[in-house]
């Protein structure tokens, strides 16, 4: 990988989706889902021409939520994430997330072409 996608991977390395979790059961407010995708969706649209960064990315960001998500016990707090487990909810958040980064992701890239 080149220094330039490196540098592009580093706002990946923000587990987002543990954040939003977080926000949701700290606080109780669950418009951080909605931020996060935000976030996440313009950040695809700046990646035109780093598919790649963009899959290893939402890789990576997935696993340390998922590690996130076992440090600080929330997978032993299942009844909060109905009917989702706190796993599942990372999963489909990420799901969701990825899909949607890379419609945008596309809609950039063929709108450079």
């Amino acid at each position: 990988m080149k220094k330039k996608d490196m540098l592009m991977l580093l706002p990946y390395c923000v587990p987002w989706i543990f954040l939003a979790l977080y926000g949701d059961k700290a606080y109780g407010i669950a418009w951080q889902y909605g931020a996060v995708l935000a976030i996440l969706a313009v950040g695809a649209g700046v990646l035109r021409e780093h598919g790649r960064v963009l899959l290893f990315g939402n890789l990576l960001s997935f696993c340390i939520s998922l590690l996130l998500v076992r440090l600080f016990g929330y997978d032993e707090m299942n009844y909060y994430f109905k009917p989702f487990t706190a796993y599942g909810w990372v999963a489909v958040l990420t799901a969701v997330s990825a899909v949607i980064q890379m419609l945008v992701w596309k809609k950039q890239h063929d709108r450079k072409q």
